[in-house]
């Protein structure tokens, strides 16, 4: 494999392991369209003693980069990343629409390829840092030729409840 397929199987590993640890599902579409994974989840319904798990039929779509760490610059609250415009647009396409929210998810790895994945006895560590990005309603598709820098607060560093917390957000 090339190294940017390893660094995007690695972003898409970090992705499942927190959605399935929360119980949220991921589908892979076949043909991506700019889309990485939808999310979705069930209601947990008991009829008559019989639990029940419902679709929910709310969705998020993520799109998932993945670079090394001297491929951003670190300011005080928050960081910069030059995004494809393609992408951006997508982003600010997808906000003004009405369908299913388009999130970016950016994972970025140590610059030393040694230590993208470390075994210990009792644990893995897929040793990335995860942001979310995700557009506001001021901000315009870009004209860009090729990339545009989008800034990311610190604040949007994804955890554990991560999707939790997005649906919240996309769906309360």
């Amino acid at each position: 494999m090339t190294i940017e397929q390893i660094k995007e199987k690695l972003s898409n590993a970090f992705v499942s392991v927190i959605a399935n640890y929360k119980g949220y599902k991921l589908q892979k579409p076949d043909d991506t369209g700019g889309v990485d994974f939808s999310v979705t989840f069930d209601y947990i319904q008991n009829r008559n003693g019989k639990i029940r798990h419902i679709q929910s039929g709310k969705y998020i779509e993520l799109q998932l980069k993945a670079t090394e760490r001297h491929r951003i610059v670190f300011d005080e609250d928050h960081l910069r990343f030059d995004l494809e415009v393609k992408t951006y647009n997508d982003l600010i396409y997808r906000f003004n629409d009405g369908n299913a929210p388009l999130v970016l998810v950016l994972a970025i790895l140590p610059d030393d390829q040694n230590e993208w994945a470390l075994i210990g006895e009792n644990c893995l560590n897929l040793n990335q840092i995860v942001y979310y990005f995700y557009p506001d309603e001021n901000m315009l598709e870009s004209q860009n030729a090729n990339t545009i820098r989008i800034s990311i607060p610190y604040e949007n560093k994804i955890g554990i409840d991560f999707f939790r917390e997005l649906f919240d957000q996309h769906y309360a």
